[in-house]
């Protein structure tokens, strides 16, 4: 699950979305829409194809393949499935390539290099909080605060752009060591034998 906060424009309303991506049942996502609505929640289902109201506060975006654009269209990103040590999180580069204040909490599992890694290039890259308290202050001060909002986007941004071209880097660095080299070094051998050769046939 991940729950993105948007600020909108038009409104003093905080629009909750939270994208969906592996539902393993129908009956799963009608549980939590009910639920939500219980709470006296306004949702709204994008697979409904219905329409955001004014009253609407939550957003399920249960489809797939869309995350990197809706991520485009929310200032801050609260990556989810890290809140428990049962969890293991969920990858954040998508919502950094798109300039989101990220914030996750301290189960990241397997991706916890990539947060560490954008941390030691900007601490202020992703903020990661142990719960629901934490959460709701780093939100509430990234909503009332301009500037401290845009500093952490423009954090995650930039230390994502510096370690994905790390990876690059790595990747051309590690190709041209084991592939490309030891080709031209053939090719080098290849050719010195063929002079040797036509030396000494010529004499």
């Amino acid at each position: 699950m991940y729950p993105c906060w948007c600020n909108s424009a038009k409104s003093t309303l905080v629009l909750n979305v939270i994208f969906l991506p592996s539902l393993h049942s129908v009956m799963l996502l009608l549980d939590i829409v009910q639920k939500l609505a219980k709470e006296g929640q306004s949702v709204v289902l994008r697979s409904q194809h219905e329409k955001l109201k004014p009253g609407t506060n939550i957003y399920v975006v249960d489809s797939l393949g869309e995350l990197r654009h809706l991520y485009t269209l929310s200032p801050i990103a609260v990556i989810g499935g890290s809140f428990l040590p049962s969890l293991s999180g969920h990858n954040i580069s998508e919502a950094a390539a798109a300039g989101c204040a990220i914030l996750t909490g301290c189960h990241v599992g397997h991706f916890s290099h990539m947060v560490l890694e954008m941390q030691r290039l900007n601490p202020l890259s992703v903020l990661q909080v142990s719960g629901k308290l934490e959460l709701e202050k780093a939100l509430i001060e990234l909503l009332t605060n301009a500037t401290l909002l845009e500093a952490r986007r423009r954090a995650a941004k930039e230390a994502f752009d510096l370690l994905s071209s790390d990876i690059v880097s790595n990747i051309w660095n590690l190709l041209n060591f084991h592939i490309f080299s030891r080709q031209s070094s053939e090719e080098t051998k290849d050719c010195m034998r063929n002079e040797a050769s036509s030396g000494h046939n010529s004499n």
